[in-house]
């Protein structure tokens, strides 16, 4: 059988166990809530040409792209 200290030992380890199982869900709900909250934009712009048959001006274009890759909504009011 086991006896009393072993008992209060191993009762105070599974005490201090939950409590930094608690602690941890705490800290990883925080992050996961705060992560959503971020606005995150993948942004890429670039210099294009037009290439087409029997054209023999080939007009320059400036093409930008913006894709929501977060939770939160975003609306793009300028670009400068």
């Amino acid at each position: 059988m086991i006896d009393q200290a072993v008992l209060a030992l191993l009762n105070t380890i599974g005490i201090w166990l939950a409590g930094i199982g608690t602690l941890s869900a705490v800290i990883v709900s925080l992050y996961l809530a705060r992560k959503d909250s971020i606005v995150r934009l993948k942004v890429y712009a670039g210099h294009r040409i037009l290439v087409a048959q029997n054209q023999k001006e080939q007009p320059d274009f400036l093409s930008i792209g913006i894709t929501n890759v977060g939770f939160r909504k975003v609306t793009i009011t300028g670009i400068g």
